[in-house]
């Protein structure tokens, strides 16, 4: 903790900020003694953020010893800037002044829009005030989804913009009571919100972690919050009724910008939660009209029985669906892929393989080895999850997957260009 704050004394603050810096201790304490009671206070996040009457947010600070209070200095910046004449839209009419001026860099996110465990606090709270490297701002639940012009006076319409707030516990209720009270059906809110998640996690998943086993625990509060509205079974980042469709996330980075596979366990290889980096689920949608795959079982054990949206154990997926053998060759400049024949024994006897050149893979790390450029050949089997029917092609999607030990395996997407395949075949 830093030690600005372990030398609040009551004398300094408000009565309703002594319960709160109490509670600080506690927590501190608590995380210290014992990773149980961390899972579960972690599970507490969402009610925590809901009941605050104000979340502080040190925006403009790299890290919890810089501070947050220091000057903004603004002089180069605003010696451009105009003043105007402001009536104010109070009862009184009140006569003030704006001033208009080009502050270069506006848009720049601020440090704490780079940091995954603070997605949440913007999220889940109900109203917090912002301490940025340009100005200071208030933005409420009541106010947040119509104020969006600052810094520039550039509207935040998209929450792939770092800086965009979603009010998850006001919003969500609201727009399932407005498409309730529209008649709109089960199924079609039920989409919604999955699509609400789908844009969580893309906002989510590019953003930095100092633990990376935390990817899951970082983002558990607002699971919980989705999971309340969605009434289905969370799966270690992702949702019971969306498989096995949505297995088919893709890792969104370059090749070289792919982080190594985790050494300590993040989650299940089939989950976004056991690598890291950005992700979205563009193929996934695209295949979930048309799945061929099947989901038979799910048998996934929590760390702490009381945290379900929290890290696990383990998590096994019982899939019934068609699967090829194949030799994967990676090299420097690109990879292919050939299916095997059943006379095909060993990875270099490829005289009667069929080269796959128009499937395209998507790894989700990045596996070689640093500095190397050598040529790889590794055997996987393709699991097709189901057919493309959106991106403006058409063709089977499915899992790449590569046994590593019996209790874990390596698994990410393909995407076959069917057009490619017919001229190939003939």
């Amino acid at each position: 903790m830093p030690r600005r704050i372990l030398r609040i004394h009551e004398a300094e603050t408000p009565g309703q900020f002594e319960v709160f810096i109490e509670d600080i201790y506690d927590r501190v304490e608590l995380f210290a003694d014992d990773e149980g009671d961390k899972i579960e206070q972690i599970a507490e996040m969402p009610r925590i953020y809901n009941q605050a009457c104000v979340t502080i947010v040190a925006a403009r600070s790299d890290r919890a010893t810089r501070g947050f209070l220091h000057e903004i200095y603004l002089i180069k910046t605003t010696r451009l800037a105009v003043r105007l004449p402001f009536r104010c839209p109070d009862q009184e009419g009140t006569l003030g002044s704006v001033y208009i001026t080009y502050i270069e860099d506006s848009r720049e996110p601020d440090p704490i829009h780079f940091r995954a465990w603070t997605l949440q606090e913007r999220y889940l709270s109900n109203g917090y005030l912002e301490f940025g490297r340009i100005q200071m701002r208030w933005t409420c639940a009541s106010s947040g989804t119509q104020d969006g012009y600052c810094d520039g006076w550039k509207r935040e319409s998209s929450v792939h913009i770092p800086t965009h707030v979603m009010f998850i516990y006001r919003e969500l209720q609201q727009d399932i009571e407005d498409m309730n009270s529209r008649g709109s059906s089960a199924e079609w809110i039920a989409d919604w919100i999955r699509r609400r998640w789908d844009a969580v996690i893309n906002h989510y998943t590019p953003r930095k972690l100092s633990v990376l086993t935390d990817r899951i625990l970082a983002i558990s509060g607002i699971s919980q919050v989705f999971g309340s509205h969605m009434k289905d079974e969370y799966l270690a980042g992702l949702w019971k009724s969306t498989l096995p469709s949505f297995l088919c996330w893709q890792v969104t980075s370059d090749e070289n910008e792919r982080f190594p596979r985790p050494i300590d366990y993040q989650g299940p290889s089939w989950s976004w939660t056991g690598i890291n980096g950005p992700v979205n689920f563009i193929l996934a949608r695209a295949c979930d009209q048309d799945c061929r795959a099947v989901l038979l079982d799910v048998d996934i054990k929590p760390v702490n029985a009381h945290a379900k949206y929290g890290s696990v154990q383990y998590g096994i997926l019982t899939l019934k669906g068609r699967l090829r053998e194949a030799i994967w060759h990676r090299n420097s400049t690109g990879d292919s892929l050939e299916l095997r024949t059943r006379r095909d024994s060993k990875v270099n006897n490829a005289d009667e393989a069929t080269t796959m050149n128009f499937i395209t893979v998507f790894p989700d790390t990045n596996d070689f080895k640093e500095g190397s450029k050598t040529s790889e050949s590794i055997e996987v089997s393709l699991f097709e999850i189901g057919n493309c029917a959106g991106l403006k092609r058409r063709g089977p999607v499915g899992l790449t997957t590569r046994l590593i030990l019996a209790q874990d395996s390596h698994v990410w997407v393909y995407f076959i260009l069917i057009q490619d395949y017919l001229k190939k075949t003939g």
